[in-house]
């Protein structure tokens, strides 16, 4: 949710769409989520990983497989895969890769 703060509106407008779509998929909104009538649900984790996953797949489609980001995003995928979690930064960097503005 902090990318909602960017100064960038395509960032801070890509990460709302991406919380709305996790809402949807939840088939909460936001007034369940901040009045806390929403508990989160251990599916709530499978919901972000497959998110993430998909993510991921976008971000090779957009990448030449023959450079060196290519290179990085598989060493990212890996990180994520031993330690569960991304950094901001990791996170930033798999965003704009799955949304193509980033291309190796």
């Amino acid at each position: 949710m902090m990318m909602t703060t960017s100064d960038h509106d395509g960032e801070a407008l890509n990460a709302i769409r991406m919380a709305n779509a996790e809402l949807k998929a939840h088939k909460v909104n936001w007034e369940e989520v901040l009045s806390g009538k929403h508990k989160p649900s251990n599916n709530d984790d499978e919901m972000a990983d497959e998110m993430v996953m998909e993510m991921f797949k976008r971000a090779f489609a957009n990448t030449n497989p023959q450079k060196g980001f290519y290179q990085f995003l598989l060493n990212i995928e890996a990180w994520y895969k031993e330690k569960g979690f991304l950094t901001s930064a990791q996170f930033t960097v798999l965003r704009r890769a799955a949304a193509g503005q980033r291309r190796a």
